[in-house]
């Protein structure tokens, strides 16, 4: 019970989710059967649901739970109950389902969990199967209630304010309500009051990561029902929506919801794409107005530099034009002396701070993506202006940049996406000036097509002409920073990958490849490149611990799937995009893609020394984006 078991995920399209491990067995606090999303805020309003049978009297607790003696996580594992010992397996497509066998008895237990689109619901059916006839078995489901942030566990001193608890005259409805949170419940089944508390289970990915680990869980009773039949189908449903319970149907939602996934695009598809598409709508969320794109699951919400980065991945590859169109939209009405903003808190989203000196430059190359896919000259005429903008606001300097005179981008510390403390990078960091070079570079582009004037030109030249500083010719790579004093940085780092993947390369042809061979010798691995070489005495393999030790391997070490995009981009460029280099590149993408395929999506992070071990956020837009579009574009 000490190994890792896989997490599963799906989510509601606004921000929602439903996610647990294959066990059933919550091991963060971010884990919950039902994680609302309203009010621009998360809450985990149900942990889960134990369910337990009883046969010939005697009573079989499918669920499971990890307690710690006396509250001391230095003390030995209690798991009550014990329903691992019935668990067969578990399986993710179409819907995460969930598989029990009581031997002795013959009887064997399906779960299926299915959140409709656009709603805060669960629902959940269950299939009990006997190997013969048996008289009166009893099934049991007993909801475990949060109803709190899902940053913040529920603790007793929250107990204080009661959880009140209603039920339906019919005993099938039940509704719940604590601190101004509601949530219903509604099945076949009859519900009995029986007020009790979960104290102090534990979630010990919590322990690991430094922060608090425990927590109490309120159950308001349960449901049962007894039969005689040697197969029987239940449902449950859970919703914090003003719905009509009574017409939520488990077959019609669930038919809903396949129909809903192969519609999604036009394209035609083979299996693979199928399966990419879907782990890609994870990400999307509908706002009232328009569209975003979360960064990462569990606790990241929309990053500038993250949505910018997946949108061709998640948006174009998949045939969502309007989606892309509309976030870059959003993101460019919030942009302040050139920057779009680097997150955009859920709770005051006109204080979005503007600190990323990358994410605008980024914005660019996805309008580039986006223009090679459409040929959508009118979106491109209507931000053109907002483009020039974020150029006159890096040349003029802001809160995160300012072009130097000699033309390259000078970055506050902690600016770039390497933003922890030890990886400052203030300066004139690598992979800023190479997107500097390709911003400059599409802006002419777009304003060739809109015959308008582009005022950049010597710029553009002084760029490339003065990124020669970045060479260097000792390691036959590039610097990854150079400070203010001139100190010039020569860790081995992938952000100079960048600086040969991008549309538009302010690289010479010779050295391309040069820098290629330097990066795949010193920071390839199956699952991205590694952010630092083993060979420096900075480098840290393994990411875990406390939120300090864990930011000093951030980026110091620890391999990044997202960079996979970038690294395969520099190796079809310098092989001209042959069909041998696509048939070698596949092999870099194939890990990605199984690891994708078994587990429904891509992780934040891996530790940066052998076995890989995933890290950080279970699953991270930008790595699922970039899997999408080199897949796409060595299969084009």
């Amino acid at each position: 019970m000490h190994q890792k078991y896989p997490e599963f995920l799906i989510t509601n399209g606004l921000g929602g989710y439903s996610s647990s491990t294959s066990l059933n067995l919550n091991t963060r606090k971010y884990h919950g059967l039902l994680v609302a999303a309203y009010n621009n805020k998360k809450y985990v309003v149900l942990s889960g649901i134990d369910e337990s049978v009883e046969i010939d009297g005697k009573i079989y607790e499918l669920g499971t739970h990890h307690y710690k003696k006396d509250r001391n996580t230095n003390l030995e594992d209690i798991f009550h109950p014990q329903g691992f010992k019935f668990f067969v397996k578990s399986e993710i497509e179409p819907f995460p389902k969930f598989y029990y066998y009581i031997k002795d008895k013959g009887v064997a237990v399906e779960k299926e969990i299915l959140m409709p689109y656009g709603e805060n619901s669960v629902l959940l059916h269950y299939k009990i199967k006997c190997d013969m006839p048996r008289n009166n078995i009893k099934f049991f489901l007993s909801p475990l209630l949060n109803m709190r942030n899902f940053h913040k566990n529920l603790q007793l001193s929250d107990l204080k304010e009661r959880f009140m608890c209603d039920v339906s005259e019919n005993q099938k409805h039940v509704f719940v309500e604590h601190k101004n949170l509601k949530l219903k419940f509604a099945s076949e089944l009859n519900f009995l009051k029986k007020e009790h508390i979960l104290w102090n289970t534990f979630y010990r990915e919590e322990k690991e990561r430094g922060y608090d680990c425990f927590e109490d869980l309120y159950c308001p009773g349960y449901f049962s029902d007894s039969f005689d039949e040697e197969e029987k189908e239940i449902t449950i449903l859970a919703t914090t929506d003003e719905i009509k319970i009574e017409e939520l149907n488990y077959e019609t939602s669930r038919n809903n919801e396949i129909f809903r996934i192969k519609n999604l695009t036009n394209l035609t598809l083979n299996k693979e794409d199928k399966i990419f598409l879907k782990i890609a709508d994870k990400f999307i969320i509908h706002h009232p107005d328009d569209y975003g794109i979360i960064a990462g699951y569990h606790w990241f919400d929309e990053w500038g530099r993250d949505t910018m980065l997946s949108i061709p991945g998640l948006c174009l590859t998949t045939g969502r034009y309007e989606i892309a169109r509309s976030i870059i939209k959003r993101w460019l009405n919030f942009m302040h002396e050139g920057l779009i903003p680097n997150f955009i808190p859920v709770t005051r989203p006109f204080e979005c701070p503007h600190n990323s000196s990358d994410a605008s430059l980024w914005l660019f190359n996805a309008a580039y993506f986006y223009y090679l896919y459409t040929k959508d000259i009118k979106f491109i005429e209507e931000i053109h202006q907002k483009l020039c903008e974020i150029v006159e606001g890096y040349i003029k300097g802001n809160s995160a940049c300012k072009m130097a005179h000699d033309c390259l981008i000078i970055s506050n510390p902690q600016t770039t996406w390497m933003d922890t403390k030890w990886t400052k990078r203030e300066g004139k960091a690598v992979e800023i000036n190479a997107l500097w070079y390709n911003a400059l570079s599409i802006l002419k582009f777009f304003s060739k097509l809109l015959n308008k004037r582009f005022d950049y030109g010597k710029i553009l030249v002084d760029v490339k002409k003065n990124f020669e500083i970045f060479w260097n010719d000792k390691k036959q790579c590039l610097y990854d920073a150079i400070s203010p004093s001139n100190v010039k940085d020569d860790s081995i780092r992938p952000n100079q990958i960048f600086a040969i993947g991008l549309p538009f390369n302010v690289i010479d042809d010779e050295r391309k490849t040069k820098i290629f061979n330097v990066v795949f010798e010193e920071l390839y691995t199956p699952y991205g490149l590694r952010t630092l070489s083993k060979k420096d005495e900075n480098y840290k393999g393994v990411y875990e611990g406390n939120e300090e030790n864990r930011d000093r391997a951030y980026h110091n070490g620890t391999v990044w799937p997202f960079l996979t995009g970038g690294f395969i981009d520099a190796y079809l460029k310098i092989n001209n995009y042959s069909r041998e280099s696509k048939q070698e590149a596949m092999k870099f993408l194939t890990p990605l893609l199984e690891y994708a395929e078994k587990f429904g999506t891509s992780p934040e992070i891996f530790d940066g020394n052998y076995p890989h071990t995933s890290r950080g956020c279970i699953a991270q837009a930008w790595s699922v984006a970039e899997i999408l579009r080199v897949w796409n574009l060595l299969n084009d």
